[in-house]
């Protein structure tokens, strides 16, 4: 009797014995090549028996639906079963397995691993241990089902195919092994994208676009001793297809599972990744709140906005104790306005930090990035509040030639963005005005620095407080501390001279008058007591003169006092006007 002959007879006589003992399905043959693979079924439990140190068994198998595998074998102390599974085409998955031999060893191996529906082969070989006096048992557990991943999926072109919001149950099979999945939006919105924290162990996470670009970050999984929950990473993303990676980033993965969910919440007011450029940001509405995060250290984010009309624009972001974000302006041909913000990182910081700019009708870029923190993962809000009107500052208006052309007597809302900022104002004067400057300060100890120039940019003497000026254009300009301000370019009219007034006291209760020449339509003349008590006015209908009824005049003689109000200006300062007594 040959030695194999003799081995094979030793086998039988084993597995026999197992038989006796154990409710399993004898694997009469498993035999040495996929040709001669003996066909099994799962969820029943077979024995074999490797004849001598090379001897390999394999098995074929069909899986009708997709689910997940268990390859279940016994530990045996000082004995050892390598087992690898191939797919139907007999390519070998990239990863083998053993069983443990310790001195200690007991209980099943079990190797688990997701498979979309058909044919597989397991092989069963040597790995440690005289193997030819013990028999193995294999159970190949099967549970079916659509939410676990499904093998080989190490590359995008065979990633699985998952929906959101659902849990996949998976694990890497070894040290280098990839899993890759595919999703679907069909709307916009916010993924969250939601592994489990384990202590030694960490997954590596990166999130691919439709055409298998990596986004220029990634994350991994807590793997602190006292790690438990989940990591989350939440990113907007427009409607499109997906690809997420899972792959080790420390520790021993290959030992355990892992659950995968992609949570989707569907809405407009995310950010849209990646909108790290000009070109690429995300198109938002003024008035509403967006929610957004910087994925890593040097990430940013561009959103696009459009003011249908000139008005104050205010954008508001939360402070965060520790963590800062740095935003500034862009025009609509890219071009970064001469300032920036940041919002208060100070350990007791709260609110928002708000910085308000007047801007003109058009597009506009914002730019959001680190100042100080780790704002990685650290969610935003950005709100880009806008009141629409025409008593706003417009930016840029830092120079003569981009100044924001303003009406006299009205209130202007404005702001000095940097402590280098200057602010250039134009207004007109059809008609020789008297000029003063009102302003209000943003805050208490704010310094303010104002500047009267004429057509030509020569500055103008305005130390007494007021000015006369002729018709025609004129600049204004403001420096100083950062922060906003209101002012207002007060132009009155003319006072009167008292040749230009004439006063009648006559006897009667209507008979006194006052006379007015050298006006023009439209004017309102105004006539006061000593007191300040408004005794009558009137509106010049046509001509150069007007004349005003009293009747409260004294009949011993006294004082008037007159004013001259013309069109778009403040009214003129009173003169002093003597009449006499009756006559």
């Amino acid at each position: 009797m040959s030695r194999k002959t003799f081995y094979k007879l030793l086998s039988l006589l084993a597995i026999i014995g197992l038989l006796q003992t154990q409710a399993i399905a004898f694997a009469d043959k498993g035999d040495d090549s996929i040709e001669q693979a003996q066909h099994i079924q799962v969820n029943q439990s077979y024995a074999g028996l490797l004849s001598d140190y090379n001897d390999a068994n394999y098995y074929h198998f069909r899986l009708d639906t997709a689910g997940q595998l268990d390859v279940t074998m016994p530990n045996v102390s000082g004995k050892s079963w390598r087992y690898s599974l191939y797919d139907g085409t007999g390519k070998e998955f990239p990863w083998y397995a053993y069983t443990s031999y310790s001195e200690l060893a007991k209980g099943d191996s079990v190797s688990s691993v997701g498979l979309p529906a058909g044919d597989y082969y397991l092989r069963i070989g040597r790995y440690d241990g005289d193997l030819t006096k013990t028999p193995y048992s294999v159970q190949l557990k099967f549970t079916p089902g659509d939410t676990f991943e499904k093998e080989a999926n190490d590359t995008l072109s065979t990633a699985t195919i998952i929906s959101v919001n659902k849990n996949y149950q998976s694990r890497l099979q070894y040290y280098s092994d990839v899993d890759y999945y595919k999703f679907s939006l069909t709307k916009s919105g916010k993924a969250s994208i939601i592994l489990p924290n384990v202590s030694g162990i960490s997954w590596r996470y990166q999130l691919y676009d439709s055409e298998g670009n990596a986004f220029p970050w990634y994350n991994y999984t807590e793997s602190n001793e006292l790690a438990k929950g989940n990591s989350i990473s939440t990113v907007g993303l427009p409607a499109g297809d997906y690809y997420v990676g899972i792959s080790r980033y420390d520790g021993n993965v290959d030992i355990a599972p892992y659950t995968l969910q992609m949570k989707f919440t569907a809405g407009d007011t995310y950010e849209k990744e990646g909108n790290d450029t000009l070109s690429t940001a995300t198109s938002v509405s003024v008035n509403k709140t967006y929610d957004t995060a910087l994925q890593y250290y040097s990430d940013v984010d561009f959103y696009k906005f459009n003011l249908a009309q000139s008005g104050k624009l205010s954008l508001v972001i939360p402070n965060v104790s520790g963590i800062s974000w740095r935003y500034q302006l862009y025009d609509s041909e890219g071009n970064a306005f001469p300032w920036y913000g940041y919002t208060n990182y100070s350990e007791l910081a709260k609110g928002n930090t708000v910085s308000n700019v007047g801007l003109p009708a058009g597009e506009y870029y914002v730019r959001i990035s680190r100042y100080d923190g780790n704002v990685s993962g650290s969610p935003y809000s950005l709100t880009l509040k806008f009141t629409p009107g025409s008593t706003y500052e417009q930016e840029n208006n830092d120079k003569l030639s981009a100044a924001t052309p303003i009406a006299v007597n009205k209130l202007y809302e404005s702001g000095l963005q940097h402590y280098s900022d200057y602010d250039y104002y134009r207004f007109t004067l059809t008609s020789r005005s008297v000029i003063s400057i009102g302003q209000i300060k943003g805050y208490a100890d704010q310094s303010l620095y104002l500047n009267l120039l004429d057509s030509k940019g020569n500055y103008l003497d305005t130390s007494s407080g007021k000015t006369t000026l002729a018709a025609g254009t004129y600049y204004l300009t403001f420096s100083g501390n950062a922060g906003d301000y209101k002012f207002k370019v007060n132009a009155a009219t003319l006072p009167l001279s008292t040749k230009q007034v004439t006063i009648v006291n006559k006897k009667g209760a209507s008979s006194d008058t006052v006379t007015v020449s050298s006006i023009k339509k439209g004017d309102v003349i105004k006539a006061y007591s000593k007191q300040g008590k408004l005794l009558g006015q009137t509106t010049v209908a046509s001509g150069t003169k007007a004349t005003l009824k009293l009747t409260a005049l004294s009949s011993i003689g006294g004082e008037l006092y007159v004013s001259l109000t013309s069109a778009g200006l403040q009214e003129s300062g009173k003169i002093a006007v003597k009449y006499g007594k009756e006559s």
